[in-house]
């Protein structure tokens, strides 16, 4: 029997047994094998973009906080009311992801406070117009519907806020995605019917009682309350075409709606347009949850244009609009 190779196990046992023996060394004089540090977990689509969106809610505090040093009279109200409502969207996206990573020390790794754009103003507009863009071009990739709802209703109240503040502070209105006329999205499909319906009796029934109140108004009330009477009335239409109900047996629509007695009335109570406008409001945000993800954008832009009116006509600002469940109790 040829025995001439037997010798190599004992060698490779002998290599073996050195290394092992190097490596007991070096770990009882307190060195350690290199390996990697801990990454931080990976983000789901959704996880991302709510991490996204409380950025942006924090740097909007931050350059809010910077801001509010010398403002005063309507702009610090309005800062004040933008700085309140960062808490409740910080609170209603989930808070700051926490990665759960420590430092080398041992200690919690630091969590994000934001960053402030600039001291004055003008950055509080511009940081709260970006924000809103950014949310509204994000809208048709957002998985969860409820999610796309929230940050809806986030976006209309940073997009209004930002204009309220420009005009206030008399600085330049913030460029946004936001398009200047809102218009009805046509991709309904799997809208249910209902939905559409209602939709077309809220636009319509509104622009009829803006045409009464506009009656019983003189000069520039009257002129805008006709103007945007106008407005609901195309849009009620626009809804019934997109929905299949214009010209069939099916369409909603009257030639009058009763009205609230306070619109007749000798002094016409014209916050009930307000309380028409945030109704509106309400429907879009939630429709938000319901039109396919590529009709999101628009139905955005016609929630922030009813909020917008919704003030002009006398509504009270909250931190979510359209998300009444969310509203702050009266005390």
């Amino acid at each position: 029997m040829d025995t001439s190779h037997r010798p190599a196990p004992v060698r490779r046992t002998a290599r073996v047994t050195a290394a092992l023996v190097l490596t007991l060394a070096l770990t009882g004089c307190g060195v350690r094998l290199e390996t990697p540090p801990p990454s931080e977990p990976s983000l789901t689509a959704v996880e991302a973009a709510r991490r996204a969106a409380v950025t942006d809610v924090l740097d909007v505090r931050a350059t809010v906080l910077a801001a509010q040093d010398g403002a005063e009279g309507r702009p610090a109200d309005i800062l004040e009311a933008v700085l309140a409502a960062t808490d409740v969207h910080e609170a209603q996206l989930g808070g700051v992801y926490d990665s759960g990573l420590v430092g080398v020390d041992g200690s919690p790794a630091p969590l994000p406070t934001g960053t402030a754009s600039g001291t004055d103003a003008a950055a509080v507009v511009e940081i709260l117009a970006q924000a809103a863009s950014r949310a509204r071009s994000g809208l048709e990739t957002v998985e969860d519907p409820g999610f796309a709802r929230l940050t809806g209703s986030i976006a209309v109240a940073h997009l209004v806020a930002a204009r309220t503040l420009a005009a206030s502070a008399d600085v330049e209105a913030p460029a946004t995605e936001f398009p200047a006329v809102a218009t009805v999205p046509t991709a309904l499909e799997d809208v249910p019917a209902t939905d559409l319906v209602a939709l077309v009796l809220a636009d319509d029934s509104t622009g009829y009682m803006l045409e009464v109140l506009a009656s019983r108004l003189s000069g520039p009330q009257r002129s805008a309350a006709l103007a945007r009477a106008a407005t609901h009335r195309t849009r009620a239409d626009a809804w019934a075409r997109a929905a299949g109900l214009a010209g069939t047996t099916d369409d909603p629509r009257r030639v009058a709606y009763a009205l609230p007695a306070g619109i007749t009335a000798d002094t016409p109570d014209t916050a009930l347009i307000g309380a028409a406008e945030v109704a509106l409001t309400t429907d879009l945000v939630t429709l938000l949850a319901v039109v396919p993800a590529a009709s999101r954008a628009a139905t955005l832009d016609l929630a922030a244009d009813s909020w917008a009116a919704a003030l002009t006509w006398g509504a009270q600002s909250v931190p979510l609009p359209g998300m009444p469940e969310h509203a702050p109790a009266q005390g």
